[in-house]
């Protein structure tokens, strides 16, 4: 769903039922990555403090990373420009209709996020494109399906995403279910991953060792130089609005 700004200015419904027809008789795949023009608002006023505080996978991501976004990525609007604001806004809203749009006509729909775009961390921003197709009409435990079983199919990896015998033993254990709520998702307590049990303190743990390691001093002052470097070798990309 890769349109030009002036593109998405005219996607009313005819134009998403259209797709959703042809993408349908054709057998095309969408991955909308909804979370990708919600986390790249945070590009308008750069208060990374606040982006951290609220997302798990910014907050272990090394921090040159939010100076190399500046770089190469401009804001999708400058702040206070409430006409160009609006014009994101709308962007946003149609292109979740046409997520929803395309599901509801039956069209395969892919849990992607283009990681690593600004403010696009990985891990999380999977949880979060998964609480954009909710709120985009989608039901949680569709939405599940689509990140667990669709996805096992669409790899060609018979059972992946399923409990069934002879399934791939990858499993994540949570607290609650998640095809009611997905903030479930939030509060695994463990992973078993190629046949071995990783509990949530093994997760802490490593954890701990990257962010001794990606957030030392030395890393950081290496590639601060490195962000240092490339400014005003890139014209920053506005990108999608």
């Amino acid at each position: 769903m890769d349109f030009r700004l002036e593109d998405w200015a005219t996607v009313d419904d005819a134009r998403i039922a259209h797709a959703a027809r042809v993408s349908k008789a054709q057998g095309i795949a969408h991955t909308p990555t909804l979370v990708n023009a919600r986390m790249r608002r945070l590009l308008v006023d750069g208060d990374d403090a606040t982006a951290v505080a609220g997302d798990s996978g910014l907050r272990h991501l090394p921090r040159f990373w939010f100076g190399l976004w500046r770089v190469i990525w401009a804001p999708p609007f400058a702040a206070g420009d409430a006409d160009a604001e609006a014009v994101h806004d709308h962007f946003r809203a149609r292109q979740a209709a046409m997520a929803a749009g395309l599901h509801a006509a039956g069209v395969q729909l892919h849990a992607g996020t283009d990681t690593l775009m600004p403010y696009v961390a990985p891990g999380s921003s999977l949880h979060g494109e998964l609480a954009e197709l909710v709120a985009a009409g989608l039901a949680p435990e569709e939405v599940w399906r689509i990140a667990t079983r669709d996805a096992g199919r669409s790899l060609g990896m018979p059972g992946l995403g399923t409990l069934v015998p002879g399934a791939p033993a990858d499993l994540v254990f949570l607290r609650a279910d998640p095809r009611g709520d997905l903030s479930a998702l939030s509060r695994i307590e463990a992973v078993v991953a190629d046949g071995r049990l990783y509990r949530r303190a093994d997760f802490e743990e490593a954890l701990a060792r990257y962010d001794a390691h990606f957030h030392g001093r030395v890393y950081d002052s290496v590639m601060g130089v490195v962000v240092s470097l490339l400014q005003g070798s890139f014209a920053p990309e506005r990108g999608t609005p």
